[in-house]
């Protein structure tokens, strides 16, 4: 079982002072202008993104194992920026939502896993629809006892300047190293 409250008490010192009203409109739409902006978007290919989503998926799946709470927000804010990215490259025809439902009972890591590979396998499957992938990862923030919209704000304060360059090889925006 785990223990999330615990890890948000440990591991993450957010600066509510810091947080901004930030809404999932606003986030659509840096995202898909940031992502535009690195050529994503234009040159991107779904396969691309679909592997990103892999990655992103494998790093909260870490974040789990290790029980570090920013590590799971951070995983969650980023599958969200590249399912937005994913429907952006098929027209943006999704209409996510950030609404969360309350879980009294705690979740199992085995089954938070399982969650989070289903939101790889739905995506790959159900391809140019997206929102049962998305609504899977918002209800997983939720279980988690994770703000999904905090998340995204966290996600969006990462990548917002981040340089680096689109690889026509793999059809993805590599960073330039921190």
């Amino acid at each position: 079982t785990l223990n999330m409250t615990w890890m948000r008490d440990k591991n993450l010192n957010l600066n509510k002072r810091d947080k901004m009203n930030y809404t999932l409109e606003q986030f659509k739409k840096d995202v898909i202008q940031w992502s535009t902006d690195r050529l994503i978007i234009q040159n991107g290919t779904v396969e691309g993104q679909l592997n990103k989503l892999t990655e992103e998926i494998e790093e909260t799946k870490q974040g789990l194992y290790r029980e570090s709470y920013a590590e799971i927000m951070d995983g969650i804010g980023d599958c969200a920026v590249v399912l937005i990215n994913l429907d952006a490259l098929q027209g943006s025809k999704t209409d996510f939502s950030s609404e969360q439902f309350e879980y009294v009972n705690e979740i199992e890591q085995d089954y938070a896993i399982k969650t989070l590979d289903d939101i790889e396998f739905i995506a790959r499957h159900t391809k140019e629809d997206y929102k049962i992938s998305w609504d899977k990862l918002v209800s997983f923030a939720s279980r988690v006892d994770v703000d999904f919209m905090e998340c995204c704000e966290l996600a969006w304060n990462e990548i917002k300047d981040r340089k680096g360059y689109f690889c026509d090889k793999t059809k993805t925006f590599i960073k330039e190293a921190e």
